[in-house]
């Protein structure tokens, strides 16, 4: 049981009966080329990653395969999140930086392990623990948090954050 959670690294937030707090969300719609940014996008993370992909909203989610239609994205206005998995650590780091050449005026692409997640620019864990406690009226001070990978590193340095024994290296100086 829990009373909320923060999902899509910090885009979105949901009580325990599945209500929103609030979702940041991206311009899905923006024209891209001959596409909008959410074709163009999906179908990126299709051919960087060879690897299944998904697109999230506030309460639904399309997931795709390599060669998938992505037609049904063409009429899509907004999204909360993507997500793509790539086979290695280090394959996943590059297409991360490929895609924040690429799209980084639009979303912010997050290495987690072997996962890329994408929302809008800005949003991160840190921002999304804030704005629940705002939502909440929890005093900052008052916020601990625990993570394990480079997603969690803006939680880890502005809450009291620890790391956790099997996170990355590069956390773990943050912790406290």
């Amino acid at each position: 049981p829990f009373d909320f959670i923060i999902v899509s690294n910090g885009a979105s937030a949901y009580d325990k009966e599945g209500n929103v707090y609030f979702a940041e969300k991206v311009n899905g719609g923006l024209p891209f080329g001959e596409s909008t940014l959410a074709q163009e996008l999906i179908k990126q993370l299709l051919q960087l990653t060879l690897n299944p992909c998904g697109i999230s909203f506030d309460k639904t989610r399309y997931d795709f395969q390599p060669n998938s239609d992505i037609s049904v994205l063409k009429d899509v206005d907004e999204f909360v999140s993507s997500n793509a998995f790539c086979d290695t650590v280090e394959h996943t780091a590059e297409v991360t930086d490929m895609l924040k050449k690429r799209f980084g005026h639009y979303v912010n692409p997050i290495q987690n392990g072997r996962c890329i997640d994408i929302t809008y620019v800005g949003v991160n864990k840190a921002t999304g623990i804030a704005k629940l406690a705002d939502c909440l009226e929890i005093p900052y001070e008052n916020i601990w948090t625990a993570g394990d990978n480079f997603n969690d590193m803006s939680m880890i340095k502005k809450y009291h954050g620890c790391a956790m024994t099997n996170g990355v290296d590069g956390l773990k100086k943050y912790s406290e």
